[in-house]
């Protein structure tokens, strides 16, 4: 069963400008947060001190590019809260392929 306080977020960081590409992604699940750290798109923009959270900042050049990679790092369903205009994930399990026995 999945941590409910897990969560990782992702909104643009100017959304008042047209042309605004830059896109930020915070977490507070390590998991998703080493493989932010590996990708060299990703800059760390912010940390957290006594709490679990990172903080990154990337390019994307639509909404579209931006969702795929949140999808890609938290390898989860993502959601949209309309009240805030940010996209989040499904706190939940990660679901892997199943594999095939060898018996």
């Amino acid at each position: 069963m999945g941590n409910k306080n897990i969560r990782t977020y992702m909104w643009r960081e100017a959304p008042f400008l047209r042309d605004d590409k830059i896109w930020r992604y915070q977490t507070n699940d390590p998991g998703v947060y080493k493989r932010m750290r590996q990708r060299s798109d990703f800059k760390l923009v912010c940390y957290g001190i006594n709490i679990r959270l990172w903080v990154y900042r990337t390019r994307k050049n639509s909404a579209k590019e931006a969702k795929m990679t949140l999808k890609r790092v938290t390898r989860q369903r993502i959601h949209f809260d309309t009240e805030n205009k940010e996209y989040f994930t499904d706190p939940g399990v990660i679901v892997a392929h199943k594999k095939e026995s060898d018996v």
